[in-house]
């Protein structure tokens, strides 16, 4: 029979293998490798039932990554939406003034550009042996005269546009502008009413010259 209360020696029955070989490390050092080690791969924690280890330098380099990409990411489509936005925002103000300017859509645009095109020309041909001041002006002169008379209201409407953004950007300017234009038409609505005030009163004279001398 088994006695299962006898003194088990368990150097003897091989239960715990031979010491004699066996250094074993002081203390203080056993301890200071214990700590080190478990600075580096982390305490063990149990997780659902498995003995996990992650060092706090690992876990806490992994949330700074995590908050800096994150962050990154953020900033990055920030700034990709407010560059959308600003083009979007341009698109349908440059189609939204095109469209206003051609409003008449009676006025062919294809034709009427290449006569501009050709006035502008013709005022470049006809200054092309005079001095710098009207090789510039004139092309522009003749190619404005060419738009005001091929699109009129689109004209109309480019002027307006203009003179818009010139009171928006230039306030003082513009109202010069507008007060110089302003005096030189009431100049030239006296000029145009003298002028024919004048002629019929030399038709007047005129014919009563002729009565008088025709009556003697």
């Amino acid at each position: 029979m088994v006695d299962f209360y006898r003194q088990v020696d368990p150097i003897k029955e091989q239960v715990i293998p031979p010491q004699d070989n066996l250094e074993l490390l002081p203390l203080k050092s056993q301890n200071c490798k214990l700590i080190s080690s478990s600075k580096i791969i982390g305490s063990p924690k149990i997780v659902d039932g498995i003995s996990v280890r992650c060092p706090k330098y690992l876990l806490s380099f992994s949330s700074t990554t995590r908050k800096n990409l994150v962050t990154l990411c953020d900033l990055v489509d920030s700034k990709l939406e407010k560059i959308n936005n600003k083009y979007y925002y341009y698109e349908s103000k440059i189609t939204g003034t095109l469209s206003s300017l051609h409003s008449d859509h009676s006025e062919l645009l294809i034709p009427n550009i290449f006569y501009i095109g050709v006035a502008a020309m013709a005022g470049s041909v006809l200054t092309k042996r005079s001095n710098i001041l009207y090789r510039v002006s004139m092309p522009v002169i003749f190619g404005t005269a060419g738009f005001y008379y091929t699109l009129p209201k689109t004209y109309s409407n480019t002027i307006d546009l203009l003179h818009e953004w010139e009171e928006s950007k230039l306030p003082k300017f513009t109202k010069f502008q507008d007060a110089t234009i302003d005096n030189t038409k009431w100049m030239y609505g006296v000029g145009v009413d003298l002028t024919q005030k004048v002629t019929r009163s030399g038709w007047k004279l005129q014919n009563y010259f002729k009565n008088l001398l025709g009556g003697e």
